[in-house]
Order: structure tokens, then C-alpha cells, then sequence
């Protein structure tokens, strides 16, 4: 296999795309893009893609990092949700193949302590971060992480980003009316780089993001 060669901004977002999960998506989308990074998930896919696993495979291997959250693995229904873990194996997997380990970085969250021990154990030991289904965790988290990698530009505070959380969310009305339902990843992107460069976090965004 070959080594990989993944791009130091992006950050792959494997998470629950269900309407109740949409604030701490939204949360991440604003973290990341406040810390100089480009959120990337399987969302950019086209649900009738062919080879869409290929494509998610893809994603993956382009990014610096992934953030996989492991809280929705239930349903209602009881059924099992296997695409956050899957997705988390395939990460591993190819962390594991390359021959520069240090090339990927894979983070975790759960919503409830010691949970992951039970659903799954392969990888106790490991800590994931609690989010408690709460926003402000989330960036904190995030803000903690992204901090620990390389990063050339100032690091904002979580309250910072919050405040482009904030903003955010109130644009989603109309972004809902606008797109007859959740607004296209890459738009959600454009909007939080947009709000960040506003807010002064990081000047010039689009500019990075688009280069």
C-alpha cells in the first residue's frame, strides 16, 4: 500500500447526520473552520454515487485527522448505526499501513463515560471525550485537539468560537427556507469561514480554504 500523503488542513467528520445530531455537527463545522482547518465528510458524497465506500475511503485518506463520534451507535429502533465505527476501522486501518503512523490522527467522542467500554472494547484504553450532547464541549474539544497539531495560525478561544456558533445557527432559518431542508455541506462550510473572518479569528479564510 501506499504511504499516505494526507493534506495537514483537512479533518474528515465522521458523525450521525440525524436532525437531533445537527447542533453538535454544526458545533464541529464551526470548530474546525475556526482553527484554520477544512471540514470534510461523507456528506459530499452523493447519495446515489456508485462505489460510494470508495469515495468514503477517499475522503478519509486525504485528511490530517478524523473526528469520529461514537454516541449514536443505537436507535430507536434498536437496529446497531455501524457507519461511525466502520468508518473509525478504516482510519485505523490505514493509520496502521503507512509507514509514517504520525501522517493521521483519529479522535473520539462518546456522549456518556465509560459507555465505549462496553460497545466497543477493541479499543479500551483509549479516552474519549465526553460531549454530553452539549455544543460548547464540542468546540472545547475540538479546540483542545487541533491545538496539539501542527497549526501556524493563533489558536481562538472556545468562547470565540461559540459566538460563530451562535451566529450561525441563527442563519439556519433561512438557509432551511433557502435549501428546503439541511443546506448543502460546503455551503454550511462557506457560511462558518465567512462568520470566522467576520469575527476576526482567522482573516483571509475563504482565501485558505479556497486555496
Amino acid at each position: 500500500m501506499d504511504d499516505l500523503t494526507p493534506d495537514g488542513r483537512k479533518v474528515f467528520l465522521n458523525v450521525p447526520f440525524d436532525k437531533q445530531y445537527r447542533p453538535l455537527l454544526h458545533a464541529m463545522i464551526c470548530s474546525v473552520v475556526c482553527m484554520g482547518r477544512i471540514p470534510v465528510c461523507a456528506l459530499k458524497i452523493s447519495e446515489s454515487a456508485t462505489f460510494q465506500m470508495e469515495k468514503v475511503m477517499a475522503l478519509i485518506r486525504e485528511c490530517r485527522c478524523s473526528i469520529n463520534d461514537l454516541s449514536r451507535m443505537g436507535s430507536k429502533n434498536k437496529l446497531p448505526r455501524m457507519n461511525m465505527p466502520f468508518e473509525m476501522g478504516i482510519a485505523y486501518a490505514l493509520k496502521q499501513l503507512s509507514r509514517q503512523k504520525e501522517n493521521y490522527q483519529i479522535f473520539i467522542f462518546e456522549s456518556k463515560v465509560h459507555r465505549i467500554d462496553r460497545t466497543l472494547s477493541d479499543i479500551s484504553g483509549q479516552k474519549p471525550k465526553i460531549h454530553e450532547n452539549n455544543p460548547k464541549l464540542v468546540i472545547r474539544n475540538i479546540v483542545m485537539w487541533l491545538k496539539l497539531a501542527v497549526n501556524p495560525y493563533p489558536h481562538p478561544e472556545p468562547s470565540q468560537i461559540f459566538t460563530v456558533y451562535e451566529r450561525f445557527r441563527s442563519k439556519l432559518p433561512a438557509l432551511v427556507k433557502k435549501w428546503y431542508g439541511e443546506p448543502a455541506f460546503d455551503e454550511m462550510v462557506a457560511i462558518a469561514a465567512d462568520l470566522a473572518a467576520k469575527q476576526a479569528i482567522l482573516p483571509d479564510l475563504y482565501g485558505r480554504l479556497g486555496s
